[in-house]
């Protein structure tokens, strides 16, 4: 801009140079014709004195004609002088201006490249901080659904082991009722027995109140991990509004980010999902476990409620319950 703000002062300057030289030459002119005036005027003059004698008319047609002839050759030499003063100047102030607009053309076409090279920089970083921040909040999704994974696994075997035992105590409360009914003459035994089992069947709700608890710990987990994927939601919808923001280019790709993003969001929904499914799967199934315990126990103690015949009988102490019974 400074070079053809330049150019064209300078430009400017040589075409007031050109004027001005016109305007000389014209002056020149006027001062030669002023000049040839005051020398037609002299030899006028000195012509008159010379052919005083002559006559007057034919003196004054010769002066005329010569006057007039040499005007005419010093207007022509004046115009032609001009003619060719005005084509140069011409022909310079063209010249002038087509380098002008060169310059200011390839001024121009710096400017473009420069700005293209800005804007393509600028792009480079923001794609460069968007996947760096997707990238990030991916790993950090990641980490979080690995460790409720972990988390629920740890629980569910807990829950698993907890059953199990629920299991073998039942087996074992299956061979103390075969035991009861063998010693069916044992009925202070069987009472004893059978408060060992109310304290089993007590120890077992509360072992299934635990799981009830540990499943809650669970879907408080699973709420955390929806409380989380919301926020990736939220984050994923904070960056595509950013990225709308962007170049017009990396749209396209941007969105196919975006659609990557969401499609990882939805893979650990359906993996939420199934985590819940399963947890509820095994509450199901603890809670049916613990019916069947529970029927289990009220068959037991009807079975061991003395009956009318029985009552007479005794025949010593009975024996002292199994040891392995003690553990519940």
């Amino acid at each position: 801009m400074e070079r053809s703000i330049r150019t064209a002062g300078l430009r400017r300057g040589r075409e007031n140079g050109l004027l001005d030289e016109v305007r000389a030459l014209k002056a020149l002119r006027e001062r030669h014709a002023a000049a040839l005036e005051a020398k037609q005027a002299a030899d006028e003059r000195a012509l008159r004195r010379a052919l005083a004698e002559e006559s007057q008319d034919a003196v004054e047609a010769q002066v005329r004609e010569a006057v007039e002839a040499a005007l005419q050759v010093e207007m022509a030499r004046s115009e032609r002088l001009a003619a060719e003063a005005r084509e140069e100047a011409r022909t310079e102030a063209a010249e002038e201006l087509a380098r002008a607009e060169a310059a200011r053309e390839a001024w121009k076409d710096e400017q473009v490249l420069r700005m293209r090279a800005e804007v393509e920089r600028v792009r480079e970083a923001e794609a460069r901080r968007f996947e760096a921040q997707t990238a990030a909040t991916e790993d950090a999704c990641e980490a979080r659904l690995e460790e409720v994974r972990r988390g629920a696994d740890t629980r569910v075997a807990l829950a698993e082991e907890a059953v199990a035992s629920m299991r073998a105590e039942v087996q074992r409360c299956l061979s103390s009722e075969v035991e009861a009914k063998a010693r069916a003459d044992a009925h202070e035994s069987a009472a004893a027995e059978n408060a060992a089992l109310r304290k089993k069947v007590a120890a077992a709700e509360e072992g299934l109140e635990l799981a009830a608890a540990k499943a809650s710990y669970q879907q408080a987990a699973t709420r955390q991990l929806e409380a989380d994927l919301d926020a990736a939601k939220h984050e994923a919808a904070r960056v595509e509004h950013e990225a709308a923001r962007s170049a017009d280019q990396s749209t396209a790709r941007r969105e196919a980010e975006l659609s990557a993003l969401d499609a990882k969001v939805r893979r650990a929904l359906e993996a939420k999902q199934a985590v819940i499914e399963r947890l509820r799967s095994e509450r199901d199934a603890a809670r049916s476990e613990r019916d069947e315990a529970q029927a289990l126990f009220s068959a037991i103690e009807e079975g061991l409620q003395p009956s009318g015949g029985e009552g007479g009988g005794g025949g010593g102490p009975p024996p002292p319950p199994p040891a392995h019974h003690g553990g519940a």
